[in-house]
């Protein structure tokens, strides 16, 4: 869509925004809800690719690509951790892991990194890149920047959800 952006309508941007902001948000509450890592990951994935359409809708192409770049970069790292952890534990329901930092020190340490970016930490690129997105918001419409700013609450949520629920140091007892 970046590419073929001369080729659009004010109108089809419209609709391309309001397709991007409900991909957004409805996606992000659904990985809210996910136990499975792997299923966080992926809802979390679709809603950040809301997020790139909404950056698209509001005619900023090049804060879209800018996320898609540094999404790449967390999400594979995030993803990568996910693998390992599975691979060690053949397991992937949160409710069933538990102690990651103890067991897998620089998985950890990785992921919490990632995590970090993927919440808009300041200084890591998830940071900068959201950052462009909530800019071209604010000049189209304080409103939306609003509500791309409890989208990003949002993210942060759901991957420091995933991220402490892999690391507390109790597990349940096994049924």
């Amino acid at each position: 869509l970046a590419r073929v952006m001369p080729l659009f309508t004010p109108e089809s941007l419209q609709v391309v925004l309001g397709i991007g902001l409900a991909t957004h948000l409805l996606a992000g509450t659904v990985a809210l809800t996910m136990t499975d890592i792997k299923r966080v990951l992926a809802y979390s994935t679709v809603s950040q690719l809301g997020l790139m359409m909404v950056a698209v809708g509001l005619a900023a192409p090049a804060a879209a690509m800018f996320h898609l770049v540094t999404h790449a970069f967390f999400k594979a790292v995030l993803f990568l951790g996910a693998g390992s952890v599975i691979h060690a534990t053949n397991e992937q329901e949160l409710e069933r892991l538990g102690g990651l930092w103890r067991r897998m020190p620089w998985t950890a340490l990785v992921c919490g990194l990632a995590s970090l970016s993927m919440a808009g930490m300041l200084f890591m690129s998830g940071f900068w890149s959201k950052d462009a997105i909530l800019l071209a918001a604010r000049e189209r419409s304080p409103g939306l920047m609003w509500v791309l700013l409890g989208g990003a609450v949002m993210t942060a949520s759901y991957v420091f959800r995933l991220y402490f629920r892999l690391n507390r140091s109790t597990r349940p007892a096994a049924s």
